[in-house]
């Protein structure tokens, strides 16, 4: 998704956002994987899956076992689905812990004595075990977002939190990243929005909040979608604090996630909408 306007994040200082939760620090993690022969996997593929398997273990040793599997935890590999994965199991993943950082220390590779290849990684890793569980009256509703979308094609929806905050809604995919609101740019000002701005309980909001977002020719309001691939896939993620929570860091799926793994489960609702941008001229 890009809008016909550069959305500029506003950053941040980050202040105390876990000093309620517990960072556990693991070095030398070891995770391993076996690919099968007749499997059709890439080495890269492998290797990845090795790295899940070392991150459960993580997982494990900090206690954070509940509902998870390696399948949850997955990152990134090929075609974009490890994406789509992480995206997917979010709600999973972070039930009472998650995955905040890891790097790779070492990996190798090997054949077995029944042919198969053997792939092995350590890693450091940061795990995040939650002092809280979600504050099931901390909620809010969205209506309109749709599926699919034609390029070109404005986007509008409504918002209704049941309870008083702060919202933030990221545009994410497996190439680029947007702050959809607070939208702010230094090079369209008049389109800005108040980045503090404070939601109170069962009163909806219409979005974009800005009504001079959207086609200037047509008069029409909405965010603007277009795309230069035949299809792509995009989240909407809302996050709705109790707190006005900074935000900090490269704009991309994976420092969304960590933003709001760092957020107490009882102070946030996160709800995410997946849709599609079609472009049939390509």
């Amino acid at each position: 998704m890009r809008n016909v306007i550069c959305l500029i994040l506003v950053l941040f200082i980050q202040t105390g956002i876990a000093s309620a939760q517990k960072i556990l620090t693991f070095n030398g993690i070891k995770g391993e994987y076996i690919v099968d022969s007749n499997a059709d996997i890439s080495l890269k593929a492998a290797f990845e899956k090795a790295v899940n398997e070392a991150k459960m273990e993580a997982l494990r040793k900090a206690g954070v076992t509940e509902n998870v599997s390696s399948s949850d935890i997955m990152t990134s590999s090929e075609s974009g689905k490890g994406f789509k994965e992480e995206m997917n199991s979010f709600v999973s993943v972070e039930i009472n812990g998650a995955v905040l950082n890891d790097s790779i220390v070492e990996k190798k590779s090997f054949t077995n004595q029944f042919g198969n290849l053997v792939v092995q990684v350590l890693i450091n890793v940061d795990v995040i075990k939650y002092e809280s569980r979600s504050d099931v009256s901390f909620d809010f509703k969205v209506e309109g977002v749709k599926e699919y979308y034609e390029n070109g094609d404005l986007m509008n929806f409504a918002f209704l939190p049941y309870s008083e905050g702060y919202l933030k809604i990221f545009n994410v995919n497996d190439s680029e990243s947007f702050v959809v609101f607070p939208f702010s740019s230094t090079d369209y000002p008049f389109l800005n929005d108040t980045i503090d701005r404070f939601f109170k309980p069962n009163v909806g909001i219409h979005f974009p909040v800005n009504k001079l977002m959207g086609d200037p020719k047509t008069k029409q309001v909405g965010y603007s979608l277009s795309t230069d691939a035949a299809r792509e896939h995009n989240y909407l993620i809302f996050v709705f604090t109790k707190e006005n929570v900074p935000f900090q860091g490269n704009l991309n799926y994976k420092s969304v996630l960590n933003w709001i793994y760092r957020i107490a489960p009882d102070k946030r609702k996160v709800q995410f909408f997946d849709f599609v941008i079609v472009n049939k001229k390509v």
